[in-house]
């Protein structure tokens, strides 16, 4: 994927989100396989934004 002109504007919702306050946090797992799964991507949203951090929604895969 090429990256964006410096003068392309992001629709309204990605940049709301990214203007309401500081830089987002990603938290990534990689290839990580465990058997609980939903509970630790519940935990690792929810640590961060109770410290005022944002951290956009977990994706959730299609079933396929």
């Amino acid at each position: 994927m090429a990256p964006l002109d410096p003068g392309t504007r992001l629709s309204s919702g990605p940049e709301d989100f990214l203007s309401a306050g500081p830089g987002p946090v990603l938290i990534g797992f990689g290839s990580m396989a465990s058997g609980e799964g939903e509970q630790l991507s519940a935990i690792a949203v929810r640590a961060p934004r109770r410290s005022g951090l944002l951290v956009p929604a977990p994706v959730r895969p299609s079933p396929s």
